[in-house]
C-alpha cells in the first residue's frame, strides 16, 4: 500500500491497475479499479529465491549468487547471447570453472516465471486479468534486467517499472533524490508521504516530515 502511494498515478488506480512490489522473500500485488483499492495478495517468492536458484545449481555462495544477478542476469534467456559466458571465479574466489551466461538468464526465468503465474492466477481469480493500465512493477526484484519484459509476456498485460515520484517531497540535495529515484525505495517513500498524509503536514509539520524522511533515508541508505 505504500509503494503504490508512490509510485501509483490517480489515472492508473482510476482506469485499473495492478501495483507488483518484488521484495527479497515475499512479493505483493495490491489492485486498484475506479480509483479505489479492490485486491491485496502476497505471495512467499521474491528476488532472493532467484540468489538461491542460482546458488544452488552453480554452487557457489549466496554473496557470489547475488553478485552474478545483479552482474549478468536477465530474466528473459532468448536475449542473451549464446557464446558469452561467465567467469565464477571473479564472483567467489574458491569458485572454479565458466558458466554460459544464458544458463544463468534460465534460473531466473523459471523461477520468475512461476512468480507471475502466481500473480496471474490472483488477477484471473477476481477476474481481474484485463486492467487497462495494465501491470506496475517495483521493489528491488523489480530491478532485474527484461523483468518488465517477461511480466508484460506472462500476464498479458501492459507492464511498466514503477519508480517513486519525488516531486511530491522538498528534497533539496540532489544525490540523495537520484539514488531514491528507485524501484527499491517505492516503499519507504510511500510510507513518508502516508506520515505526511495523516497530519504530519500540519503546521509545525513541515519539520517533522523532513526529520522523518532523513531518518528513513540514513536507515535505508547504506
Amino acid at each position: 500500500l505504500a509503494s503504490s502511494q508512490s509510485v501509483l498515478t490517480k489515472n492508473q488506480r482510476d482506469l485499473g491497475v495492478a501495483l507488483v512490489d518484488i521484495g527479497a522473500d515475499v512479493t505483493s500485488l495490491a489492485v486498484y479499479d475506479d480509483g479505489k483499492l479492490v485486491h491485496v495478495a502476497s505471495f512467499p517468492m521474491g528476488a532472493a529465491n532467484v540468489t538461491n536458484d542460482i546458488a544452488v545449481v552453480l554452487t557457489v555462495s549466496i554473496a557470489a549468487a547475488e553478485a552474478v544477478k545483479r552482474a549478468y542476469g536477465s530474466a528473459l534467456a532468448k536475449d542473451v547471447p549464446a557464446r558469452e559466458i561467465i567467469d565464477l571465479q571473479k564472483m567467489d574466489a574458491r569458485a572454479r570453472g565458466v558458466v554460459p551466461r544464458r544458463h544463468v538468464a534460465d534460473i531466473i526465468e523459471t523461477r520468475m516465471k512461476e512468480l507471475f503465474e502466481l500473480v496471474h492466477a490472483e488477477l484471473k481469480k477476481i477476474s481481474k486479468d484485463r486492467l487497462p493500465a495494465g501491470v506496475v512493477l517495483t521493489g528491488g526484484g523489480a530491478k532485474l534486467t527484461n523483468v518488465v519484459e517477461l511480466a508484460r509476456q506472462e500476464l498479458r498485460l501492459p507492464a511498466q517499472l514503477g519508480l517513486p515520484d519525488l516531486s511530491r517531497m522538498d528534497i533539496t540535495e540532489g544525490d540523495v533524490a537520484l539514488k531514491l529515484e528507485d524501484p527499491e525505495f517505492a516503499c519507504v517513500v510511500g510510507l513518508v508521504f502516508a506520515a505526511r498524509d495523516h497530519g504530519l503536514h500540519r503546521e509545525r509539520s513541515h519539520e517533522g516530515v523532513k526529520m522523518v524522511f532523513k531518518k528513513l533515508v540514513n536507515y535505508f541508505m547504506p
